[in-house]
C-alpha cells in the first residue's frame, strides 16, 4: 500500500483537490486516521520555469500525508521537479499516466498523462531514474487500463514498471478512450492483482463507503482511491472508518447541516486563500457533483452558478439548505 495506515485515499482532481478541499475532508476523519492525499497534477517543467503555478498545487497542509502527482514524460525533468518539491516534505510522488483529457495528452513535447500508456519503456525509464536518484522516496505510477481495451498490453505495461522499481500501482479501471463515461471494469482489479507483486490501489466508479469496502474485499486490493465519490459525499472516508471500526453510519452518511457547512466552508476558505474568481470557479465545479446527492439538487447548482461574490455564494447555499430535502440512498449512485 501507500505509506499510510488507512488504505483509502483521495484521488487527485485538478481544480478541486487543493489544500482547502483536502483539509475539509480530513476534518471529518476520526482522530488518529492517517489518510493519504494527492496534489492536483503538477507539470514539473512548469515548476522549473516558474510559470503557470499557483498556490493551489504545491502547498502541503500541516501534518498531511501528501503525494505529489507529477505529469511529464521526460525522466530528467521529473527528477528535477522532485528535487524542488522535496523541500516541502511530501510523503512521496506518483507519476500520472492516467489523465485522459486529449488537450493534456498533446500539451507537451513528450508523452504526458494517459498518452504515456502507449510508451511503457519511457515510463519504466522514469521509474528507474527516480529510484536511482531518490531510492528511499516512495514513487508510484497511476495508470489507466490502456489507451484502448487490451488486457495483455496492460499486464505487460505493469510488468515493465514493476521491474523498473515502482513502489505501487494505482489503477483506474477505464481506458483513455473511455474517458469518464464507460463504466469502470472492476473485474480488471482481480486480474491485475493476480499478476503484480507490488501493492495495487483500485480507482474508478467507487462512490460510496459500502462500494469501497466491497471492492477492497472482492479483489484483494491493497488500497482504494476515491475521486468523484468524495465530491458527492466529502464525509465518505469517515463513513469507511466507522465501518472498519464496526459502527457503520446511518445513511445518508452526511447530515443536512454538514452538507451546508461544508459548502460554506469551502467557499469561504477558498475565497480567503485564492480570491474571488478562483472561489466562484471552484465552488461551481464542486456543485456539479455535490448537488447529485439531494432532491432538487439542480436548484442548488443554478443558485451557485448565478453567484459572483462570496456574499452571493453564501446566500445561494443558505437559501437552498434552509429547507431540508430528501437525500438519496447510496444504492441510487
Amino acid at each position: 500500500m501507500l505509506p499510510a495506515a488507512f488504505p483509502y485515499c483521495l484521488a487527485p482532481m485538478d481544480s478541486l483537490t487543493n489544500p482547502v478541499f483536502r483539509r475539509l475532508v480530513a476534518a471529518f476523519l476520526p482522530p488518529g486516521i492517517p489518510m493519504a492525499f494527492f496534489s492536483p497534477a503538477i507539470n514539473p517543467n512548469d515548476l522549473l520555469h516558474k510559470s503557470s503555478f499557483t498556490k493551489e498545487t504545491v502547498p502541503v497542509n500541516p501534518g498531511e500525508t501528501l503525494f505529489y502527482n507529477l505529469m511529464h514524460g521526460d525522466p530528467e525533468i521529473v527528477v528535477s521537479g522532485m528535487e524542488l518539491l522535496l523541500k516541502n516534505n511530501p510523503v512521496g510522488f506518483t507519476l500520472n499516466c492516467g489523465c485522459p483529457r486529449r488537450k493534456i495528452q498533446k500539451a507537451d513535447h513528450f508523452p504526458i498523462g494517459a498518452a504515456l500508456m502507449g510508451h511503457p519503456e519511457r515510463v519504466a525509464a522514469i521509474v528507474r531514474c527516480t529510484k536511482k536518484r531518490f531510492p528511499a522516496i516512495h514513487f508510484s505510477v497511476k495508470i489507466r487500463a490502456g489507451l484502448t481495451h487490451n488486457p495483455e498490453k496492460l499486464f505487460d505495461f505493469c510488468t515493465q514498471i514493476e521491474d523498473a522499481g515502482t513502489d505501487a500501482i494505482i489503477f483506474h479501471a477505464r481506458t483513455a478512450r473511455d474517458q469518464f463515461t464507460h463504466p469502470a471494469r472492476h473485474e480488471l482489479f482481480g486480474e491485475l492483482k493476480q499478476r503484480v507483486r507490488v501493492p495495487l490501489i483500485g480507482n474508478g466508479d467507487i462512490l460510496t463507503d459500502a462500494k469501497a469496502m466491497a471492492v477492497m474485499a472482492d479483489y484483494g486490493l491493497d488500497g482504494v482511491m476515491i475521486g468523484r465519490g468524495a465530491l458527492l459525499t466529502p464525509a465518505v472516508f469517515r463513513a469507511i472508518a466507522l465501518r472498519i471500526a464496526g459502527t457503520p453510519a446511518a445513511h445518508p452518511v452526511m447530515a443536512w447541516e454538514e452538507k451546508r457547512d461544508f459548502l460554506l466552508a469551502y467557499a469561504r476558505e477558498t475565497h480567503a486563500e485564492y480570491g474571488r474568481p478562483v472561489m466562484v470557479n471552484r465552488v461551481r465545479l464542486l456543485a456539479r457533483w455535490f448537488c447529485k446527492g439531494v432532491a432538487f439538487g439542480q436548484t442548488l447548482l443554478g443558485n451557485v452558478h448565478r453567484a459572483k461574490t462570496l456574499p452571493e455564494m453564501e446566500a445561494a447555499v443558505l437559501t437552498f439548505f434552509e429547507t431540508p430535502k430528501a437525500q438519496y440512498a447510496e444504492s441510487l449512485f
